[in-house]
């Protein structure tokens, strides 16, 4: 498997949690994300390489990894699960 890493975007990750009470009444925990320092964002997982635009890379890759849940370290050419700030109870 291979991913396809865009090099000019940042990963984005759930750092904080907000409880918020919508017009309807509704209450919820509401993420918000940030852009993750030293990541690059995965745009997609394939089978096999393809020509793409010079500000992407193919990444070799197990086949867990997928873009929602993973990002690319540049510093350490790795892909890495993303963080997420712990959701309060």
């Amino acid at each position: 498997m291979y991913a396809l890493i865009n090099t000019t975007v940042k990963a984005k990750w759930i750092s904080s949690w907000t409880y918020e009470i919508d017009s309807d009444g509704g209450r919820g925990y509401t993420p918000h994300t940030s852009d993750l320092d030293n990541s690059c964002m995965i745009y997609q997982i394939e089978s096999a390489t393809f020509d793409v635009h010079p500000d992407n890379i193919w990444v070799e890759c197990n086949s867990s990894v997928t873009s929602q849940d993973f990002y690319y370290e540049p510093s350490t050419q790795t892909i890495k699960p993303l963080p997420v700030a712990d959701k309060p109870e």
